[in-house]
């Protein structure tokens, strides 16, 4: 199923070059390292993001800060969280002091998981806390399942993990991504519900179960594609 995903976005971006568009493309370059990264594959995820930051350098500023905020949130989940900060807080300057736009949500909740990350629990907390009242402000709902999906890993990390605060995020998670018939979200959020479910004997079957459930969903679009 993995393979799939990816094949798809190979083909999504090799139909993106043939229209010698560059708004289509660099589109098509955010929204398939998106894919990536859901499915755990950062290396490609960056390389789509850095070509989509140089193409649109000085032409295109909104899909360049895009880009450099969907970076730091690669870099936040693969332990670079030093690093995601600074990327995030250079290149989304503009976007964090208006709070009515999609790049404001994207950065804020990026932010939390990499202060998450370095020990700065409060302050990942309150970015959170703003991206949820940034997406009630735009309307744009594409990243609040996974929004709350990374403030039940927060509640995970702190130093006296909270499980039944994660498992009330990742249940909304699921909500949210099953509404929005969102198949990638879903599946990342199920992996982290299950992943909380596995040290407990009890909830093991269930664990399985979730899993089970969404990869069947998965595969019952695949055939309908």
């Amino acid at each position: 199923m993995v393979a799939w995903l990816l094949a798809e976005t190979d083909h999504a971006i090799a139909a993106a070059r043939e229209t010698d568009h560059m708004p289509t493309l660099l589109f098509a370059l955010t929204g398939t390292s998106f894919t990536h990264m859901c499915c755990r594959d950062y290396a490609t995820a960056i390389m789509h993001l850095d070509e989509c930051i140089a193409l649109a350098d000085g032409k295109v500023p909104f899909w360049q800060i895009f880009a450099s905020a969907q970076r730091g949130c690669v870099l936040a989940q693969t332990g670079k969280a030093a690093e995601a900060i600074e990327t995030i807080s250079a290149a989304t300057a503009g976007a964090t002091r208006n709070r009515g736009n999609s790049l404001y949500v994207v950065s804020t909740f990026a932010f939390s998981f990499g202060l998450a990350e370095i020990g700065k629990f409060d302050d990942a907390r309150r970015c959170l806390g703003e991206a949820m009242t940034a997406v009630e402000i735009t309307e744009e709902g594409w990243y609040l399942a996974e929004i709350n999906r990374i403030a039940g890993e927060i509640a995970l990390k702190t130093p006296e993990p909270d499980a039944a605060e994660a498992q009330a995020y990742f249940e909304r998670a699921l909500t949210v991504a099953r509404q929005q018939q969102a198949k990638s979200l879903e599946l990342r959020a199920a992996m982290s519900h299950a992943h909380l479910w596995r040290d407990r004997a009890s909830r093991r079957k269930l664990a399985i179960c979730l899993l089970r459930s969404t990869a069947g969903s998965l595969k019952a679009l695949r055939r309908a594609i």
